[in-house]
């Protein structure tokens, strides 16, 4: 009976079906880390940078009682397209672009000013106890950059 070999055990005696060796696991092994590292280095390296949020200015008033008119100053703040700017006091409105009488895809650039007075292109006096606002019109949305009333005469 020891001549004798079971299926079992001629399947353990026969190496024939094992003929991976060392050498090719790990280069199998480096293959795969090279190719996943790869992909995930090229998915930061081309991944889009996330939104920081809505933009955000600052601007400067100056209110001339005497001419009903207030001079408002972009001092910093994000970059935005002058048409893209919207003022209101009440139910008046314009755009930056319209009262300055620039392009309305012209960058506002800090130091930038704009005259708001029945005499520009605003067409409305500003009042001692008007409220202006200006929002951010670009995209699908509107936010709020900032606003003026006579009690804070330099803005936010």
């Amino acid at each position: 009976m020891s001549g004798d070999r079971g299926p079992i055990d001629s399947l353990v005696a026969d190496r024939r079906g094992v003929t991976i060796n060392n050498t090719a696991a790990v280069a199998t092994l480096l293959v795969f880390t090279v190719l996943i590292g790869g992909g995930l280095g090229a998915a930061v390296l081309f991944a889009e940078e996330d939104d920081t949020g809505p933009p955000g200015g600052n601007f400067t008033y100056e209110y001339f009682d005497d001419n009903d008119a207030l001079l408002v100053t972009f001092d910093e703040g994000d970059e935005f397209e002058a048409g893209e700017v919207l003022l209101t006091n009440g139910d008046s409105n314009a755009t930056w672009a319209t009262v300055a009488g620039s392009n309305n895809t012209t960058a506002l650039k800090p130091g930038d000013s704009i005259q708001l007075s029945r005499g520009s292109a605003f067409g409305d006096t500003i009042g001692s106890s008007d409220r202006v606002r200006i929002y951010w019109t670009g995209g699908n949305e509107t936010i709020k950059l900032d606003e003026w009333n006579s009690s804070d005469s330099s803005g936010f």
